[in-house]
């Protein structure tokens, strides 16, 4: 080979070229064996390997046929991983190789070590710095290769070991562990999250993936930002392709997990209106074929929830599962502040498929309704205009039904008119169609200052939607709620 360079495009402006300064690939076959040599010297890189098959044996069955041979590989390339990866960056990395090849053609083995070093990676998309990344790879000369290393960030790592056996009629069986302490694994301007995990990892193409182990998260903030004003509308050229999946498949490769996820006293969130420090413990089970399943509960142990231009101070705030799907857990949640001098305030209580929202107060002599009135509009039984407010929040639900059995007649798939705000006497009114089963766009307007809106939404499950939108008054985004009186 003349001297040049390799290259391998990832996209039109990101491609890995490895200059060279020569190199030969020579093939024999002669009375007695099979060779082949193959040398390239790349700049201080290079890869010699070499193979020798006996011609006999090749002859009457080349699969038992004796294999013997070496490989030997060093690579110093800055930038290496950066150019095949999107959004990865490394000062220094390095991969060297020095195996020897044996057995049979059919069923070959490798004896020696594999070397991989990185140092100074950044990991854009994560805000993560890795000062170091290591691994050794050694196989025995039989079936196994041995797997060590770490990733290092800061004073923390993340350790890796496991192996591989080489052998197609077993499957290809692997075994990998993960252990590490506050390791950081995000660290972007919407979250900062430590993990403490102990886990292990079985694979075979027979059995899939056997999963077990626990994930501590011992600190976490967690901010999901607004969207700032002054977001552009969609232009009137984009178009939504909807995208049917398959239903009724199984995954090609079954999943049998049994993960325990603990959060401790510093995981922090505060967005969409909720100020909160979470803790708690799940046992999440998944088993091919079926549903995730989950045992435990999480709790909110201080915060304030934002509700019709109020703070809530939550007094209760419990996630339980016991044993039912991931998507269904239990709720109990009660949120108040003062009014008056008397709390009142929500109560939530059911399954997210099947949940009661009532109006709460420690005087008895309230209804749920003339609680929520007060919750919402600050005003007492005593005051001037209370049955008027009341009445304007039964009137806004009121409207809010009708809007729905009418849409039904106007073409659109949701036709919703809600309260804006701390005052109940305003409303809003929402029209739109779905996309796709999970994907609904619209507009909303009413009498409030937010003027039209432009409105996606994107379904999570049952009560609980994804929103954006964007107008030439205010943008934003959240999480959508939709809470049934009863």
């Amino acid at each position: 080979l003349s001297p040049g360079s390799m290259e391998y495009r990832i996209d039109e402006t990101r491609q890995v070229r490895l200059e060279f300064q020569g190199g030969n690939l020579d093939g024999r076959l002669d009375k007695r064996q099979l060779a082949a040599d193959i040398n390239l010297d790349m700049s201080g890189n290079g890869l010699n390997a070499k193979l020798l098959v006996p011609r006999e044996p090749l002859e009457k069955d080349f699969r038992k046929a004796p294999l013997s041979g070496s490989i030997k590989l060093n690579v110093k390339e800055n930038g290496l991983v950066g150019a095949i990866v999107p959004g990865v960056n490394e000062k220094e990395g390095q991969i060297t190789a020095n195996l020897k090849l044996g057995g049979l053609v059919g069923d070959p083995s490798l004896a020696g070590k594999a070397f991989l070093k990185i140092k100074d990676m950044d990991v854009t998309m994560a805000g993560l710095h890795l000062d170091e990344i290591l691994f050794n790879v050694s196989a025995d000369g039989a079936r196994g290769l041995d797997l060590q290393g770490h990733l290092k960030s800061g004073k923390n790592f993340l350790k890796v070991a496991g192996n591989l056996v080489l052998d197609a009629s077993r499957g290809w069986p692997a075994h990998v562990e993960l252990k590490g302490s506050n390791f950081m694994v995000v660290n972007i301007p919407d979250a900062m999250v430590r993990i403490s995990p102990d886990m292990k990892v079985d694979y075979s193409e027979k059995n899939g993936v056997r999963v077990r182990g626990i994930i501590t998260v011992p600190q976490a903030e967690i901010h999901p930002h607004m969207i700032p004003s002054g977001v552009e509308k969609p232009s009137s050229d984009i178009v939504i392709v909807s995208r049917e999946h398959p239903k009724g498949k199984e995954a090609v490769l079954p999943v049998d997990a049994d993960i325990t996820l603990g959060l401790l006293d510093d995981v922090h969130f505060n967005g969409f209106g909720l100020d909160c420090y979470i803790t708690g413990k799940l046992s999440v089970t998944v088993r091919p074929g079926k549903e995730p399943v989950a045992h435990g509960e999480l709790k909110i142990v201080k915060g304030t929830f934002r509700f019709y231009g109020h703070d809530l101070e939550i007094k209760k705030g419990i996630i339980s599962y016991a044993g039912g799907r991931l998507d269904n857990p239990g709720i109990d949640l009660l949120a108040v502040r003062q009014v008056a001098g008397l709390p009142v305030g929500i109560k939530v209580t059911g399954y997210v498929t099947d949940i009661d929202v009532k109006g709460y107060s420690t005087d008895p002599s309230l209804s749920s309704e003339d609680a929520l009135t007060m919750l919402i509009t600050g005003k007492t039984k005593h005051d001037p205009g209370f049955n008027e407010a009341a009445s304007n929040t039964a009137r806004i639900a009121g409207a809010d039904l009708l809007a729905q059995q009418l849409s039904g007649y106007t073409g659109l798939d949701h036709l919703e008119v809600s309260g804006a705000g701390k005052n109940s006497s305003e409303i809003r009114v929402f029209a739109g169609k779905d996309v796709t089963e999970d994907l609904t766009v619209g507009v909303e307007s009413g009498t409030d200052d937010d003027g039209t809106q432009f409105v996606a939404r994107y379904h999570l499950w049952k009560g609980l939607d994804f929103e954006m939108k964007s107008g030439a008054a205010r943008s934003g985004m959240g999480l959508m709620y939709t809470i049934e009186f009863k």
